[in-house]
């Protein structure tokens, strides 16, 4: 499947969304992020150096597992199992639940020389992940824990191909088990690209837009959230496979992760000049809800009711 992106400028009018109440599940937290969600609508996530869950029935937040020297960069639940996978800078490990709740902390793998960033599973359980100084070279690239397997890096991206300093920032297992990667090129007339591991080399943004967010629909199209660092800022976009849906004009940025309902509604947050919860409906861009100390990210139940954090809560806004 291959992702080329075409400008479509859609501006934002007021248009009449729908009605969310808002409530607070969780309050006196020390900046809780990186929220997912199991399929009992059990919230699990990152808080300095400590990964907590918070059960949708008893609503009290529990620590799963504390670092003494490390910090959580992102987390991941293997639904068939319930195995939490998860990556610090420089180790990637997973926690398995035992009995009355406890869990057990694993060390996968570890590298001083690694910058992990999130981590995905196919439906086998296969975990991958992107680092940005990979084991084969010096440069990024997609990395594969198969299961019962070993480390091993399945994707590098060639500098020749598109010059240097640039960044992976993201990565995406489709339902059929293809693995995208999205990246940034940082220089002059910087631009990003999604790159399909094992297919063709594409470039998939107008200049200095970087998608740094890829998820797929219920129906296999993969949209994205890129960030744009241009002087008028009008450069970030939301994206659909070769198409961009939307670009902020304002110097808004998207980032975090992102939700598509079955209705292909996208679901993100901003930051910089707009910190908000947006909607994204019939082509145009619907504030649901602002706040200076908004988290970046949210996740979407079955339902469709959406869950984010600020620097010091845990909300919850119900449709």
């Amino acid at each position: 499947m291959k992702l080329r992106l075409l400008t479509l400028l859609v501006l934002a009018i007021p248009l009449s969304a729908q009605t969310y109440t808002f409530s607070t599940l969780a309050s006196n937290l020390n900046n809780p992020h990186g929220l997912i969600l199991d399929t009992k609508d059990d919230l699990y996530g990152i808080m300095g150096s400590q990964i907590f869950e918070l059960p949708a029935v008893s609503k009290k937040v529990s620590i799963l597992h504390t670092w003494s020297s490390d910090t959580p960069t992102s987390i991941i639940r293997n639904t068939k199992t319930g195995v939490i996978y998860g990556t610090t800078m420089t180790t990637i490990f997973k926690l398995t639940s035992g009995k009355a709740g406890k869990y057990t902390y694993s060390l996968i793998y570890s590298n001083a020389s690694a910058d992990f960033a999130g981590g995905t599973l196919d439906t086998a359980g296969n975990l991958y992940g992107t680092d940005q100084a990979c084991l084969s070279q010096e440069d990024p690239c997609i990395w594969e824990i198969p299961v019962g397997g070993e480390w091993e890096d399945i994707y590098n991206i060639d500098p020749s191909d598109v010059g240097e300093p640039y960044s992976l920032e993201g990565n995406l297992v489709t339902q059929s088990g293809d693995v995208y990667a999205s990246a940034s090129f940082n220089g002059d007339g910087g631009y990003g690209w999604v790159q399909e591991v094992g297919g063709n080399f594409i470039v998939s943004g107008p200049p200095n837009a970087y998608p740094v967010s890829l998820r797929q629909d219920a129906i296999g199209d993969i949209y994205g959230l890129a960030q744009g660092f241009s002087e008028d800022g009008q450069y970030a976009d939301i994206f659909k496979n070769s198409t961009i849906l939307y670009q902020f004009l304002d110097d808004s940025q998207p980032a975090g992760n992102f939700s598509v309902d079955k209705s292909g509604n996208v679901f993100g947050t901003t930051f910089y000049t707009e910190t908000q919860v947006f909607e994204f409906s019939q082509g145009q861009l619907i504030q649901l809800y602002a706040n200076p100390d908004l988290n970046m990210g949210l996740v979407m139940d079955s339902a469709g009711n959406l869950y984010g954090t600020t620097t010091s809560t845990i909300w919850k806004m119900t449709k």
